[in-house]
């Protein structure tokens, strides 16, 4: 299950603003399932 767009985006702000829900495992648990995946280890080597 995903969430995109402003479905994402809404259940994001009632994260944050819930301190609880937002800033515990709780919260980065459920952002997992829209948030995109971390760059692989050495993606910026060599861009400078």
């Amino acid at each position: 299950m995903t969430f995109t767009g402003s479905l994402g985006a809404a259940v994001d702000t009632v994260l944050d603003r819930s301190v609880i829900l937002g800033y515990t495992n709780v919260g980065s648990r459920l952002r997992r399932l829209w948030w995109p995946a971390d760059a692989p280890p050495n993606a910026m080597a060599g861009k400078r």
